[in-house]
């Protein structure tokens, strides 16, 4: 099969679609300039004017929540349920515009990883220890290491010289599932073979980013690694956010009983 020509036909599909589109909104307009009356041509305008007025008003207002969620570091069941309906297409707008007004998008995706955190532990959520998934980077082995984790994490030898031999120690300890993904692919991968019913996940702000966005289905809790040689070599993480992380969401054994029973 020619991928290149598979794709460009895609392109093709994607902007013909874009096109017919386009002209159909001008052809609209036009009928409506040339052959509607002045009482239904002002009525239009003033339908669009609400319409208009009625999204920025609720953009107003979503920007409200978002902006007290993170001064506050928390916010409402009711409010974080709203918010959740549209933040990640505000997430894809908002890039897009950090772009376009060259701001630092680093920055910004930093800002929407902690919004994500406020929107996913503002349930309280509660899960048994299988329905937790670890994934994290294999930048945070050892670059110099001669054992491959990507595909078995327990091959590591723990020698301590990278924060998987923590992470593993703490997985082994609550019983949660681990893996170490070398890229988007693989992470999907192991998602789908795990079926988590949340994901702690350690990555670059650009990744959980992506990663939030590609996995709309599954709450994630994101945890931005540290790059002190540089971004994908000998990444580091603060391992006691991830064990603290796991004490919060995992269910007591009494809490485990109740669901069992």
């Amino acid at each position: 099969m020619d991928y290149k020509k598979e794709k460009l036909q895609v392109f093709f599909k994607i902007s013909q679609a874009f096109v017919v589109l386009s002209l159909a909104v001008l052809f609209i307009a036009l009928m409506v300039y040339l052959y509607v009356d002045e009482t239904t041509y002002n009525l239009i305008v003033l339908l669009l004017i609400i319409m208009v007025f009625a999204i920025v008003l609720f953009a107003g207002l979503l920007i409200y929540m978002i902006t007290i969620a993170y001064k506050q570091g928390k916010i409402n069941k009711g409010f974080a349920l709203i918010i959740g309906k549209f933040i990640k297409p505000i997430m894809a707008v908002a890039l897009e515009l950090a772009k376009l007004l060259s701001i630092d998008k680093n920055t910004m995706r930093g800002f929407f990883v902690d919004i994500n955190n406020i929107i996913v532990n503002s349930s309280n959520p509660k899960f048994k220890s299988d329905e937790i998934l670890i994934l994290v980077p294999h930048c945070l082995q050892w670059a110099k290491c001669g054992y491959k984790v990507t595909n078995d994490p327990f091959n590591c030898r723990r020698c301590g010289k990278c924060d998987i031999t923590e992470i593993l120690d703490i997985a082994e300890q609550y019983h949660v599932k681990v893996c170490i993904a070398s890229g988007g692919t693989m992470a999907r991968k192991a998602i789908k073979e795990n079926k988590p019913a949340i994901i702690i996940s350690v990555a670059c702000s650009r990744d959980l980013i992506s990663g939030i966005l590609d996995v709309d289905y599954i709450p994630v809790i994101a945890i931005e690694n540290l790059t002190p040689e540089g971004p994908c070599i000998n990444t580091k993480v603060d391992v006691g956010k991830i064990k603290d992380t796991i004490e919060r969401i995992l269910l007591e054994e009494k809490d485990n009983k109740m669901v069992h029973n």
